[in-house]
Order: C-alpha cells, then structure tokens, then sequence
C-alpha cells in the first residue's frame, strides 16, 4: 500500500508520501503562514506539527525527496527543520521549472529585487525577497530538479504501480507579461518622484548578483514526454498571467503593495500540478487562467482532488467527477471578502450535486451552506500508522489517502 498523509499547519500546505514498510518517503510541501497560532480544539500549532514529522521521518533512513509546488513561504518555510533532526540534504529537491534566461522569469526576478530595494529604503515589511533564490541558495538537496509537464517521477506511484505525471508548469513558456510590465513601471516612478532613484540603482545591482548566482547552479531535468505538445509548445505568459484591474495608485506603499500582490499571483501560476492515475490530483496555488489551459486534462474521475488554493480557486467549469475533495486551510481569517472564502461556494455546490465528501483538514471553518457534507477526520487511534500516531493529539490534524 502507498499512502499520502495531508497535515494541517493552518494556512500551508505539509504532506508525505510513503509506503507501508517506509522503504521511501517523499515530502509534499512543508510550510505555513501561521506557525505559532493554534489549531482549533488542539494546543498544537502549525510549527509544532511540522517540528513533529521532521523529526519523525528524518529519524528514518528511507526519507529521500522533497517537492515543492511552488515559490510561497507557506509552502516551503519548514524544510530547514530537518537540519535540525540530522538530515542534512534530501537526494532531491523537486520545484517547478522556470528558465532564469527566459524573459518571463527576468521581469519577475527584477520584480523581487525592485520590492527588496523599496523595502529596506522604506522600512515596509517584505517577505518575498527571496522566493526565487532562498531554496537553491541554501543548499537543501544534493541535486535540485525542475519539474515541467511530461516528467514522471518513478518512485512515487500509487499501488498499482502507476507512476506520478506532472501536467504544469510548461518547460515552454515565453514573452512577459503585460501587466506586471504596467506594476513595476508604477513602482519606478513613484519611486523617482519622491526622489528614491538609489533604491532603483540597488535594485539593479541585487538583480545581476542574484541572476549570476543562479546562473552558476546545475539544475537537471527529468526525461520527458508530452501529450498535447504541438497544442502546449509555447504558452505565452500573458495567458497565464492576470490580476484584478486597478487604477493608478500614487502612493509608494500602496504601489509596492500592488506589485508584491502581482508578483504572488505570477508564482501561483507556476505551481505544479501532478496526478497519480485516477486517484489524486495535487493543484497547489494553480491560477484560474492555467485551470482553463489544462481544462481537457483534467476531465474524468478520480478519487481524491486536493482542491488549489486551499481551496479557494474557482474549479466549477472543469467536468470532474470527484468523489473527494481535500482542502487544506483552516479557517476566514486569511480570505475576507467576496473574492477568496476558503472554500469557493462554486466547488461547494458542485461538491453537493455529486455527493461528494469534503475533507477539511481542519473542522473550524466557515461555511455558506450547513447542509455541505465536511468530513471531521476524528481516526481511531488504531488506524494511524505508528510512525505518525503520537501527532494525533485531537481530530482534524489529518487527511489519509490510501492509494
């Protein structure tokens, strides 16, 4: 039997893969937003929860990968954890592909490097400096391997054998994206009108070392095939790519602020998306505009659907017949307003007409509907593996997928 065993840390995502002997064990991201606030019902917090499984399966000799879906804190921020349990490299460190010499991925490079620079001139929290660099600069893994549509890893796979695929990102993508263009060139001139052209200089100083270092990083790729290539060739980004319309805002808080909120919408859209046959589909942040992309790839059932975005992401149009969805963040607070609940009120209705079990990894959450089916998670102690039981100190810690 294989197994996929999602925790909740609050606003992030934290899964592992193994089988039952543990004879190899993969990481399904690692991170939250939230690490010090305790989850409901439980005087665990997310932090405490990531503390526990390091420590857990770095104790194990067969713990071997790490994938990451994609560039957000609340994704990755718990891997330096495992230094602290002796494990100090994984064999591989799997991220979405991006070519650094692509335009694409140097508009959004000096985009970071523009909100690093304005941060430290201004003093305004940033904490996006380092999502391209931080995890190949740190040294995690002995090799770090890029991901695009194709690849199959060979050693996860579900019992049959069948092996992961990944869908996105595109290894092909090009041009650069409109709309960031219009967000950074915002920023440079409120920026010179308040006479801060050094922090402009120093953006473009911290944008050639950061591209020379990951330049000089031996990055390897998987064998691949694709489905859909002539189709899926080149993407341009702006396809991929879209924010809300907003006025010109003059204010340099308010424009750093609309070109970081850009520039998280841009990494969402690299996440990567993989399937394991018909019984899971992994989305991480995956954008709406992707979705409509991968639409015809994404037809028919299977069993366990880990809902992108924490399960804010309108999938209404895609002709999925589920009969589980996974969501993964625990309550409001985060997503305010109409445009981000945690569950979007499409996939709760769509998950009503087809009778389908909502798993929440955790039960404090708010809800349109009261007549939704939410799956509370309350698992016998007999039923956890013991490699994992003495973190179950009260229901809604976990999803298990048996595959």
């Amino acid at each position: 039997m294989k197994f996929i065993d999602i925790f909740n840390v609050k606003h992030g995502d934290f899964g592992v893969y193994y089988d039952i002997d543990h004879n190899y064990t993969c990481v399904l991201d690692c991170g939250t937003s939230q690490p010090n606030s305790c989850l409901h019902n439980t005087c665990l917090t997310p932090r405490k929860i990531i503390d526990i499984i390091c420590n857990r399966i770095s104790s194990s000799t067969n713990i071997k990968d790490i994938l990451i879906s994609h560039y957000h804190e609340d994704h990755f921020n718990g891997i330096g954890t495992f230094n602290k349990y002796g494990l100090p490299f994984f064999r591989n460190l799997y991220v979405p592909y991006i070519d650094f010499k692509a335009n694409y991925a140097k508009q959004a490079l000096y985009s970071f490097c523009l909100l690093k620079a304005t941060s430290e001139v201004l003093q305004i929290p940033f904490t996006l400096k380092k999502r391209f660099s931080t995890l190949f600069l740190d040294n995690y893994a002995q090799k770090n391997i890029m991901l695009y549509r194709g690849n199959k890893l060979q050693e996860i796979k579900d019992g049959k054998g069948v092996n992961i695929e990944i869908l996105w990102p595109l290894k092909h993508i090009y041009g650069e994206s409109e709309e960031l263009n219009k967000f950074i060139k915002n920023l440079e001139s409120t920026l010179r009108k308040h006479d801060l052209v050094s922090a402009i200089k120093e953006t473009k100083k911290y944008f050639y070392e950061l591209q020379e270092q990951l330049d000089s990083i031996e990055f390897s790729s998987l064998n691949s095939f694709s489905k859909r290539k002539e189709e899926l060739k080149k993407i341009d980004i702006n396809k991929i790519f879209s924010i809300e319309k907003s006025k010109e805002k003059k204010d340099i808080k308010k424009a750093f602020r609309e070109l970081r909120k850009a520039i998280k919408n841009y990494l969402d859209a690299l996440s990567i998306v993989f399937r394991i046959n018909n019984k899971f589909l992994w989305m991480g942040d995956i954008t709406e505009e992707v979705l409509s992309i991968l639409k015809q790839d994404l037809q028919g059932d299977i069993e366990y659907f880990k809902l992108p975005h924490h399960g804010t992401r309108d999938i209404s149009s895609l002709n999925i017949r589920t009969s589980k969805f996974i969501v993964s963040i625990s309550d409001g607070k985060h997503y305010q307003g109409n445009n981000y609940k945690p569950i979007n009120q499409n996939n709760l209705e769509k998950a009503f007409k087809d009778n389908t079990i909502i798993f929440c990894t955790d039960g404090h959450r708010y809800c349109d509907n009261n007549s939704f089916l939410f799956y509370l998670l309350d698992y016998p102690i007999s039923k956890i593996s013991p490699f994992f039981k003495d973190v179950y100190c009260s229901r809604n810690t976990v999803v298990r997928i048996d595959l």
